[in-house]
């Protein structure tokens, strides 16, 4: 008799419990770097590399880039076209960033990305910045943010 009347408790503490943990645990990974501190995720084409084929190519105008607003606010007023790439790689490499190939069909865009959990999110955050180069100097700049989880 008395297990079945501690049974209601139980069923309540378990899922309160979880919550707790889940919550506890998110709130002692990392600050996200200062580049995603606020960032959302833009829905569609993810990546910044010229298409490979005419099929490819269709299917992106269709669904436009998945371009986070705030991270590419913060990198056309940090980097705007015609500043020096050494600055954006240094920032990069600092906040966590790690460097990745250029982009295999335009050796020009150069790319960046982060993947870890930050300070209270409860998803992995996953991030990567593509420039384009003209010698020393910036043309553009493109950033992508994308939350993995469940």
């Amino acid at each position: 008799m008395i297990v079945l009347a501690a049974l209601p408790a139980v069923v309540v503490l378990i899922p309160v419990i979880a919550i707790l943990g889940i919550v506890t645990k998110s709130m002692l990974n990392p600050l996200a770097p200062p580049l995603l501190a606020q960032a959302t995720a833009g829905s569609g084409w993810f990546g910044g590399c010229p298409p490979l084929n005419e099929q490819e190519a269709v299917e992106r105008a269709r669904s436009g880039e998945a371009l986070s607003p705030e991270l590419n606010q913060k990198l056309a007023t940090q980097f705007p076209p015609g500043s020096g790439t050494d600055s954006l790689v240094q920032t990069l490499t600092e906040q966590s960033f790690k460097l990745a190939e250029t982009c295999q069909n335009d050796f020009t865009i150069r790319r960046a990305y982060f993947q870890g959990l930050t300070r209270g999110s409860l998803f992995e955050t996953r991030a990567e910045i593509y420039w384009k180069t003209k010698g020393d100097n910036l043309v553009w700049t493109k950033g992508f943010v994308m939350f993995v989880g469940l």
